[in-house]
């Protein structure tokens, strides 16, 4: 699912929070509301970024470590979702660390430039540690509507799963 709402929405890079999806999506004909029911049913928001490799690990780094205000992962099945990225995280008594970014196989450099997409409700990403070089535009419309319509009518293209985290 990460992998064909990063395609939707036209991003590099997606991260979502761990309970935004349902599971795997399989070529079916989805009425409406079994489209709607595969996504979070809250005010779930698509938040884009145009930023650095450098501002990317740190974005993931927030995502995995947690960061005040914002969803802070509390056991493996909530650690967030990637789409476009692989990561090596490090689990620790207190909780979790980002080790390691890459695409393709390659480390994420920091002057490499990416289209962010974080799914996440407003009042996590309204707490997210901006700057004045990290600035999340949000959607008008909530992500499960995105998502219903794209799937239920009848000619979605899913993308096909990637591994995307290693848990050490």
């Amino acid at each position: 699912m990460a992998n064909t709402l990063r395609g939707i929405c036209g991003s590099d890079v997606l991260i979502a929070t761990g309970n935004s999806f349902t599971g795997n999506v399989l070529k079916a004909g989805y009425t409406e509301k079994m489209a709607g029911d595969m996504i979070m049913p809250n005010s779930l928001s698509a938040y884009s970024s145009k930023m650095s490799g450098a501002e990317l690990k740190e974005t993931v780094k927030n995502f995995v470590e947690g960061y005040e205000g914002g969803f802070i992962p509390f056991n493996r099945g909530s650690l967030p979702v990637f789409s476009g990225i692989s990561v090596e995280i490090k689990e620790t008594d207190d909780g979790y660390t980002l080790s390691n970014v890459t695409m393709d196989g390659k480390k994420v450099q920091d002057n490499d430039t990416f289209t962010v997409t974080c799914l996440a409700i407003p009042k996590h990403m309204e707490a997210y540690p901006t700057d004045e070089n990290i600035v999340f535009d949000g959607e008008e419309t909530f992500v499960k509507d995105t998502w219903t319509e794209y799937i239920s009518d009848g000619d979605a293209i899913l993308a096909e799963p990637e591994d995307y985290m290693t848990l050490r």
